[in-house]
């Protein structure tokens, strides 16, 4: 059974991805973190904070399979230094994945999450 409101945070920075998930939690999103993406997500969403060095082309493939290996539920916020790499990427899975560029402000992540799911929480 789907949960709309799981949500794993990726991001190698400790803090940033604290930060973000206490974010998310008092927004009414479960939350769990990991550091890197080699642990894929098993949830209904992810919040990937990618690092300013990463090829767009490794982000886009890791998200393309994850995105493709679920079903029509699973959504993907990703925040890159390169968003216009992952553009192709975000017209495929359109409604599912948004790509926005840092700074990303928890409540654009927030925005973003409920745009791809109708079930997510609402504003308090």
């Amino acid at each position: 059974m789907s949960n709309p409101r799981a949500v794993t945070v990726v991001s190698e920075d400790t803090r940033t991805r604290g930060d973000l998930a206490r974010y998310l939690v008092a927004a009414g999103f479960e939350v769990t973190e990991v550091r890197n993406w080699p642990r894929p997500p098993a949830g209904e969403a992810v919040v990937w904070l990618t690092e300013r060095d990463l090829h767009p082309g490794v982000a886009a493939t890791l998200i393309r399979t994850w995105l493709a290996a679920g079903d029509a539920s699973r959504r993907a916020v990703v925040v890159t230094w390169r968003p216009a790499a992952l553009r192709v990427l975000s017209d495929e899975f359109a409604g599912r994945l948004f790509v926005l560029p840092p700074p990303a402000f928890g409540w654009q992540v927030v925005d973003a999450l409920r745009a791809g799911d109708p079930g997510a929480p609402e504003a308090a």
